[in-house]
């Protein structure tokens, strides 16, 4: 995943959650490498590539502490898997971890290989 092209319309995509946003975090492993800052809509936004994040995960923050951890679906994820995912990071009731989601098909049962679509590019294994 490339994220100077996938971070600008992300970051114009929770503006209204957060406000302006000024940092990004992500994983590095998953993401690949990336400036350590952009300016989107005239605003900079600090690119924090770490290890320690899930690679299903991307904390967003915005000017005043307001936060965000978006959920990640990877690119080659059936359209079932994906969209459960999404509406299951959509619930309330949600506190699970990303990969744990990403399993799940639209009946909440786990994939039948028990595997998580792994994002383009480097392997994702490190930094869990």
């Amino acid at each position: 995943m490339d994220p100077l092209a996938e971070f600008p319309a992300m970051i114009a995509g929770v503006t209204d959650r957060v406000g302006p946003v000024n940092r990004v975090a992500y994983n590095m492993e998953a993401w690949g490498e990336a400036p350590r800052r952009i300016v989107v809509d005239g605003e900079v936004v600090r690119l924090e590539g770490v290890r320690y994040l899930d690679p299903h995960t991307v904390f967003v923050s915005g000017h005043d502490w307001r936060r965000k951890i978006l959920l990640v679906v990877p690119p080659d994820a059936s359209e079932n898997t994906a969209q459960a995912a999404l509406m299951s990071a959509a619930s309330e009731a949600v506190r699970d971890e990303a990969e744990r989601i990403l399993l799940a098909d639209e009946t909440g049962c786990s994939a039948p290989d028990g595997a998580v679509p792994e994002p383009r590019g480097k392997a994702t294994g490190a930094g869990r």
